[in-house]
Order: structure tokens, then sequence, then C-alpha cells
């Protein structure tokens, strides 16, 4: 029977006032697997019951990704528990989103001969960084550490944190005003933004009379999700549409901050009731994911090594007062070396699927992806079926940024970003033409993709001219394109202009990477999977055209746990957030892994790892492995062999280290998995 409908009852009736509160302003703080997904979806239920149009509720998030994951959680809920059988259209996404299409709708972005488009990492450094370095005179390095500097001021208000952006030379006003020149014209010639820029540029329209976001998109209640990750300016945007008279929800959790390399910081939610007076505050305080021996050691962690403001809470796990009652399963262990704690966790995932875990059920999470190579090595010789680490995004290769760049120009020939990356990663073809080719558009006030597209200027002569034309012929032969195009259809030509475009290298990298892709799927699959963000998403996505729905879903529950990628899971820390799994294994837990020695220089640092480490094992529903090697190389995976120290963390789990030698028992394995029979 595992939780009760008691339980559930009660926990809903809190859910339920927090979803229905009508103050101008609540907060929502809901812990780990406390439901807030769930009093997100009841929140816009409520909202449409009480007239409000769908068209004028906005909801938003972090990530595009999470995002995505709220839209769906939100129709989710709106056709299980709200009776639609089409759930109706409710405005979701990212707060850069919303800030563009206000500007946008206000007529704010006319100086962009089309819809700008926000820089991603790549972008920023291999676009971005390095044609700045050129224009003014400077190494790479840098170019980037001025405009590290410039997105700092942007997002806070402030210089970058020295943990953030920490440069040998300061950066000057002589060095943001070059800054400034270079990105007004590269930002209006290119058609993008730096993250930051959109919210900023809001900001200051507002501040002067300017815009009117709330009128200009017809906001009437605004939902912010995961409102620990916002930056100071991201905040300031929220009080703005707060002044304007938008009722506005926000949840999170304070424990769950894990982004301050991207400005992000706990105090916006822990001040939201000084920030807002007449505002109310909930908190969900029963946790439905983990069982309650694996929730206090996660809770003694964060208490132990909480950061000043942290909000009170006394989370609970629903599995104390189930029927059979459950505790879960914890293990803290000492190894002698990494070897032996690999060799323990690959033998540990063996007995727990003898024992009948579902491997997918089996989370292995990292401090560092260093940590995740021996324990892969000792999974593939047990033949246990696996996701690795494997690389970041395909879309950060050279060729798979040339591919995905190919298919975004098809889809819009509006990307012009598109256009300078092809260009950029032609073979032979260095910053400097990249440069020329820009600094002539500019000097005869050109449009960027006309010289792509139409005919050919005579002011372009030169490598130049030669580079652009390389463009042109790439372009002429995927003409007439969609994205619904079959792969296998297409897949010749694509192949052909990665060997004609790119190097040797970056060609058997593309026949590499092309041999996973399913023949039959469509391009717009390909372009989900180049661009996924690790081996785990492109596995699922993988898994879902083979089912026939080339999007993944994310089920609208309190504890979506993606189960289309086969096998043991492996991911960092930072990827798991969102997710769970019924056991956890979390090993490599020594100083300077976690915390790392960049975070025990600096106290906010310090406080995000134990927070790190706190979302870690909240990831754990049954059993939870906790582990450290006595001794590893210096640098993870190489370098001279060290004694290490257990993590400062340990001493606050509440449970005494063992020293071990091997993995679960047989015995072991077992009471796992009776705890996961009784959740």
């Amino acid at each position: 029977m595992a939780v009760t409908p008691v339980q559930y009852q009660a926990a809903g009736a809190t859910q339920h006032a927090a979803a229905h509160d009508g103050s101008p302003q609540v907060r929502l703080v809901a812990g780990p697997g406390t439901g807030k997904s769930f009093s997100i979806g009841e929140r816009v239920h409520w909202l449409l019951q009480t007239g409000i149009p769908a068209s004028q509720i906005y909801a938003v998030s972090f990530t595009n990704a999470a995002a995505t994951e709220l839209a769906e959680g939100i129709a989710g809920y709106l056709t299980t528990n709200g009776g639609y059988a089409t759930p109706p259209p409710i405005n979701v996404s990212t707060l850069h989103s919303l800030a563009l299409s206000a500007l946008t709708r206000a007529g704010q972005l006319a100086q962009y001969s089309v819809n700008p488009h926000m820089l991603d990492k790549w972008s920023q450094s291999s676009l971005y960084d390095e044609e700045l370095a050129d224009v003014i005179s400077c190494t790479r390095t840098r170019a980037s550490e001025i405009r590290t500097h410039q997105e700092s001021v942007w997002n806070t208000g402030a210089a970058p944190a020295p943990f953030i952006s920490s440069p040998n030379v300061p950066v000057t006003p002589a060095d943001l005003a070059s800054f400034t020149a270079f990105h007004n014209g590269r930002s209006n010639l290119y058609a993008c933004l730096l993250p930051g820029e959109s919210i900023q540029r809001c900001l200051t329209l507002i501040q002067s009379g300017l815009l009117n976001p709330v009128t200009v998109l017809g906001i009437g209640s605004l939902i912010v999700d995961e409102f620990q990750d916002l930056n100071p300016c991201d905040q300031e945007l929220i009080d703005q549409m707060a002044q304007a008279c938008v009722s506005v929800f926000v949840a999170g959790d304070d424990d769950q901050s894990i982004y301050t390399f991207r400005y992000a910081s706990p105090a916006g939610i822990q001040s939201f009731q000084n920030r807002y007076p007449l505002s109310t505050s909930h908190t969900l305080q029963v946790c439905f994911r983990c069982t309650g021996g694996i929730l206090s050691a996660a809770t003694n962690v964060i208490t132990n090594h909480a950061a000043p403001g942290r909000l009170p809470k006394n989370l609970a796990s629903a599995y104390f007062s189930s029927v059979p009652p459950e505790s879960g399963v914890l293990h803290t262990w000492s190894f002698a070396g990494e070897a032996s704690e690999a060799r323990g966790i690959a033998d540990s995932c063996n007995e727990l699927i003898s024992a009948g875990v579902i491997p997918e059920d089996i989370l292995i999470l990292l401090s560092q992806r260093g940590l995740g190579e021996r324990i892969e090595q000792e999974l593939h010789a047990l033949g246990i079926q696996f996701v690795g680490l494997g690389t970041g995004a395909i879309a950060d290769t050279n060729a798979g940024r040339f591919v995905v760049s190919l298919l975004r120009v098809i889809d819009n020939p509006d990307f012009l970003v598109g256009y300078r990356t092809i260009l950029a990663l032609l073979s032979r073809v260095g910053t400097r033409t990249c440069r020329n080719v820009s600094d002539a558009c500019l000097n005869n006030n050109a449009r960027y993709a006309d010289i792509f597209l139409n005919a050919v200027p005579p002011w372009l002569t030169g490598s130049s001219l030669s580079a652009v034309n390389r463009v042109r012929n790439c372009l002429s032969q995927v003409n007439g394109w969609q994205l619904s195009d079959i792969f296998s259809a297409r897949a010749a030509v694509v192949l052909q202009l990665v060997s004609s475009c790119l190097t040797a290298q970056e060609l058997t990298e593309w026949q590499s990477v092309a041999a996973a892709i399913p023949p039959s799927c469509i391009l717009s699959d390909v372009l989900a999977y180049l661009e996924a963000a690790n081996n785990g998403e492109r596995q699922d996505i993988l898994a879902q055209i083979a089912a026939g729905s080339p999007t993944p879903t994310v089920a609208a529950t309190t504890n979506p746990t993606p189960a289309a990628a086969s096998g043991v899971r492996l991911m960092t820390l930072h990827s798991s957030k969102g997710l769970s799994a019924r056991v956890v294994f979390i090993p490599g837990l020594e100083e300077n892994n976690l915390p790392s020695s960049k975070d025990m220089l600096y106290p906010a640092l310090l406080l995000q790892a134990a927070r790190l480490l706190y979302v870690g094992m909240t990831r754990a529903r049954a059993g939870l492995i906790l582990s450290f090697a006595r001794s590893r190389p210096q640098y993870v995976t190489r370098g001279p062999r060290q004694n290490r120290i257990p993590s400062r963390f340990l001493t606050s789990i509440g449970q005494q280290f063992v020293n071990r030698n091997s993995g679960l028992s047989v015995m072991e394995a077992i009471a796992i998995s009776s705890a996961i029979g009784n959740l």
C-alpha cells in the first residue's frame, strides 16, 4: 500500500492552499519531492477557474529545458486533474524569452533586421570572443574576461565575483568602451544578444517609463518556477511586474540553489517577504520521494552547512507513516583507492539487478566527470548496460555545430548567427577573414544574410569573396529542404558537405555521430539529437524516435524519472536536478572533489557545494550509497597518487563510514530491493 490516501489528502490540502492563495504575491517553498509541480499545475487550474484567460497566464523557469518541462507538466496536470481534453495554451518560457517578447511587441528591437537570437556558450566563445579579440587586438582569454565583466553588470549590476572571473589585469573603462563599440555593431549585424542583455534592456526601458511589459504582453498572472535560480536583475524585472499589479506566484527552494556560476543566488527567495510586505508564504514539508533515513542524512548536511538567511524547514518523509513504514537504506563506505571504489559500485549494480532492481532505477552521480571513467570501465567489464557520461552536446563540436547551423538556417533563413557559424567553421577560413566579411557588410550597410542568399555584392573580394562563395555553395545544396525530410534521404549530402567544408578529423567525427542516428528519423529529430545536452538525453531521444514520438515527454508528477534511457545512468550532480531514482550512488566524496579546490577558496561556493550534495542525496528514493577513496591520482584520472581527505560534509551525515573492499552483498542488495517494494 505504501503512502496512504490519508497522507496524500493531507499533503494535497497544503498544496491547494498555496495554489488557491489570492494574495498579490505568493511564495511557495517546496523541498525535493514535496509536490511543487502539482502545486503549480493546480495554480494554473485555479486561475483558469477564477476566470483569468489562458492568454493572460504566464509561467517562466530558468532554462529552456526547465521551461519545456514546466509546460509539459502544466499541460499534463490540466489534462489529468483539470478535466481538459485539450489544455488551453498557457504562455510558458524562460524569463529571457518573456523579456524578448516584450521588447519585440513594443517595437524596441527595431534596430535588428530580424528577431535576435541569444548566443549560447559555444557561440560566445568560438564566434563572439574570437572576433572581439581580433577587433580590439587582445587574446581570446582577455576578450572573454571583458565580455564576462559586462554580462555580470547586466545580470547583477556589478562586476563579477572573483570566483566567476578574476583576471590578472582588471577590466578597465577603456576595455568596456571598446566592448560596447564592438557589440553595438556585431549585435545588430548578426541579430544576436548576450545572456542577460534582454532583461537589462527591459529594465532600462521600464525605469525610463518607455516600456510596460504587463500592458504589452497582457500579463494578468505570473508564475515563476525555480525562483532560487534567478539573478538580481531577473528579480528586479519580477518586482517591476508586481508593481504593475500583476499577481506573482513564485516557487522554489533555497537549499537547491546550485547555479552561482550563472549569477543565481538563494537570497532572492529568502528575502521574498521583505521585498513584498503584503505577500504570503507556504511551505510544503512532506517529501514523497525520499525514504526517511535518506532524507534525514541529506537534511543533516544542509542544516550543518546552511547559508545565511536559510529558510527554516521541517521536511519529513511520507514513508515514515506509510503502510508499511519504510526508512530506506543508507550505506556509507570508505575504499582504499579509486579502483576498489569503482569495482565496488559496479559489483553493487550487478547485485541490485540480480535482486530485481531495474537498471534504469540506478543512478550514479558525480561531482567531477573524471570520476566516471573507471566506473564505466568496471560496468562494461561486467556486461552491465549503462548510459555513460559521454561528451556534452554534439552541437558543441565543430562537426555537430556545422550541421546544426545548416539545419537551423534551413528552418529559419533569418537565423543570421547560423551563416556566421558556417563561415567560421570552414576549413582554411580564419577569424580575420570572418571579420573582414563583417566589416565589409557594416561599411556598406548590407544585411548579413543577403551576401549569402542574394547576388554577390561587388565590394566582396579576395579571401572574403572566396569564403562567402563556399557558404553559398553549401546553402545551394540544401535549398528546398524541410526539417520534416527523412534523414536517410539527406544523409549523403550532409556527409558530402562536411567532407568538403571541414577537416578530415571533423569528417571522421561526423561519420561516427551519423552512424548512431536512425536513418528513418526526420531532420528535426536529428537537430534535437545534436543539441541534446548529454549522452543520457541523446539516449532518451533515440528511444522516443524508436517509439514513434520524436519529442521527449515529461510525466506530470512530482518526481519525473526518464525511463527511456536504457541501463544504469551516470551523470553529474548538476545534471541530476529534477530527477530521481530508486537507488543512487555518490562516489568520490573527498576534499578537492566536493568541495572542489576552488570551492574551498570562497565561502559562497563552499555553501553551494553542500547544497549540491544535498540535491544529489535527495534524488534517492529507497537506497543511497555514499563513498570516498582514501587514495586517488592528484587530478582524479592522472597525476601522482595522493592520500585523500574525506569531504568535510561527511561528518554531518550522521552515520559512520566503514572500510569496504567490495560492493553490496547479496543480502544488502535484497534489502534495498525490499525497500523499493515498499514505496
